[in-house]
């Protein structure tokens, strides 16, 4: 995509691409580079129908490695792909605006839909991420400084938030020492043999859905007011329905954590042994920052928020 545009254009900057693009319109050519490179990054970044491989990666990697992919890399190439779009003025453009509306609708329709369907925990995490990248559309196409703050806040939200759920499916997996525990009744009573892993978790999960008090809130409240003074009704309304799907695979596992574990259940610790689960000093640490990073942007978001403006505009955002 990128040699089709440079082909066309002489340039693949950014600021120059604006220019050029706002006087001299898209050629066939372009439009053919800029589908092209929205594939590219629809893989990158697990966008419906490009997600394909995000569960199978997700459920074959160690919990650990999981959290970075899940966390790091997608920042990372969103953060690209932000730059791109609001630098280049590509939202600006009606096809590209329709295309990319479109696949946040369906992003987020087909990543909740599925997680519905999923009884492995780190599955229902993977589809979860592909219909949070939904979500992060919105905003990309509000535009504005509003829009990639709520974005950049969005992100570092996102991250806190998934390491803690990785974090808790990795330390409660050291104690069954076969690998990583996955399905979602391995959970039952985890709140009644280790009840701080289980707040961990339920916390991270209520983030991911966006309650009050934990820094998902602020995240999808920001997202949705940049849509709404952006005026974009109907993605916002799609946003607020996707949020009730995913209420339903996020209290099933807060449901089974909470619950009593049948007895001959391959629960893993078994509640009625009393045993606890050994944390390591570096996954405790790990999970403390995290959680303590999402309730305290549940709280106090403004620093973030403000730190997210100027980065924004230290990108040149406007």
């Amino acid at each position: 995509g990128t040699a089709f545009i440079y082909f066309e254009l002489g340039t693949i900057e950014f600021a120059r691409l604006a220019t050029m693009l706002k006087t001299g319109g898209f050629s066939k050519l372009i439009y053919f580079g800029i589908a092209l490179l929205l594939v590219g990054f629809g893989y990158k970044l697990a966008l419906v129908p490009f997600h394909t491989w995000s569960p199978d990666v997700y459920q074959g990697a160690p919990a650990p490695v999981t959290a970075l992919i899940a966390s790091g890399s997608k920042a990372a190439i969103l953060a690209l792909f932000l730059r791109l779009v609001s630098t280049s003025g590509l939202q600006a453009n009606e096809i590209v605006y329709t295309l990319l509306s479109t696949l946040a609708a369906v992003t987020m329709f087909g990543g909740n839909f599925l997680a519905l369907m999923q009884d492995n925990i780190k599955r229902l995490l993977a589809y979860s991420s592909v219909a949070q990248i939904g979500y992060l559309l919105i905003p990309l196409l509000a535009g504005g400084k509003s829009g990639a703050a709520s974005i950049a806040f969005y992100l570092v939200s996102y991250a806190a938030t998934t390491i803690a759920a990785f974090g808790v499916v990795s330390v409660v997996s050291l104690a069954k020492q076969t690998g990583d525990v996955e399905k979602i009744d391995d959970y039952h009573g985890l709140a009644i043999s280790h009840p701080v892993l289980a707040a961990v978790l339920s916390a991270a999960l209520l983030s991911l859905l966006g309650m009050p008090l934990t820094s998902g809130f602020f995240g999808k409240f920001y997202i949705f007011s940049a849509a709404a003074q952006s005026g974009l009704w109907s993605l916002l309304i799609i946003g607020l329905i996707n949020s009730g799907i995913s209420a339903f695979y996020y209290l099933r596992v807060i449901f089974a954590i909470y619950s009593r574990p049948a007895a001959d259940s391959g629960h893993i610790p078994k509640a009625n042994t009393g045993q606890l689960l050994s944390t390591p000093p570096a996954s405790a640490i790990c999970l403390a920052v995290s959680i303590a990073t999402v309730v305290f942007l549940g709280i106090y978001p403004t620093p973030l928020l403000h730190l997210a403006q100027i980065a924004t505009a230290y990108l040149g955002i406007h």
